[in-house]
């Protein structure tokens, strides 16, 4: 079953990349830092780290979503289709200005 899934996300993230490196001649990505991101919470015997539960379902959902995986896809294929990429920095992007 996983594996199953496994195959359709990839497929999935194949797919989007290849139309997204086709339609568009800058890509703008925000440089998010993955690994970092779904660094375990656990902590240390001494000093225990909190909300484990919670930080354990976020870091399956990251990883679960391909966000490097696509980016990857996304960087070698606009190589083919002549798209440049450019990241930018994602303090502050999710925030509105009014």
């Amino acid at each position: 079953m996983h594996n199953g899934l496994s195959l359709i996300r990839n497929d999935f993230l194949h797919k989007a990349s290849l139309k997204t490196a086709k339609k568009h001649g800058v890509i703008y990505l925000e440089k998010l830092e993955t690994k970092k991101m779904t660094k375990s919470a656990k902590g240390t015997k001494d000093k225990p780290g909190r909300n484990v539960k919670a930080k354990t379902g976020l870091n399956r959902s990251i990883l679960k979503q391909g966000w490097h995986r696509f980016a990857t896809y996304l960087e070698y294929k606009a190589k083919w289709y002549g798209s440049i990429i450019e990241y930018v920095d994602p303090k502050y992007t999710s925030q509105r200005r009014y």
